[in-house]
């Protein structure tokens, strides 16, 4: 498991790039990245939350799926079309010949994180339905 080392090894050197290459003031790149993460960071919390509600009321057998299984896939299925959303910004920003392909890539990206949040909200709606009516 990764450290709180390894958040301060990715997000100081990239704070500081974007700084350095857009001739930004300090606050207004940290506005931005906060803008930016706070999506995935709400997402896994609520993620994280769904088996945690379960256990606490003692409904964990109620999920339609462990809990284990929905943290684990929905927070890499989260990390995984960020990823891609942030490739797909690189080619559209870096390479003058790729920007199409960029686009496609972070539209792409965007619709499989709604495809997984939906699913997510499925799994949820299920569980409620199964504790309202049991």
């Amino acid at each position: 498991m990764p450290g709180p080392g390894c958040l301060k090894q990715s997000y100081v050197p990239s704070f500081f790039r974007l700084a350095s290459a857009y001739h930004l003031p300090p606050d207004k790149v940290a506005d931005v990245q906060f803008i930016l993460c706070s999506p995935c960071a709400f997402l896994a919390q609520v993620y994280i939350l769904l088996p945690r509600v379960a256990k606490h009321l003692m409904a964990e057998h109620e999920l339609p799926v462990t809990g284990r299984f929905i943290k684990i896939f929905f927070i890499h299925a989260d990390v995984v079309t960020v990823l891609a959303q942030l490739a797909g910004t690189a080619l559209t920003i870096t390479f003058g010949k790729l920007v199409r392909i960029g686009h496609i890539v972070v539209t792409t990206g965007l619709w499989i994180q709604l495809v997984c949040f939906l699913s997510f909200v499925g799994l949820l709606v299920a569980f409620g339905r199964k504790l309202y009516v049991g």
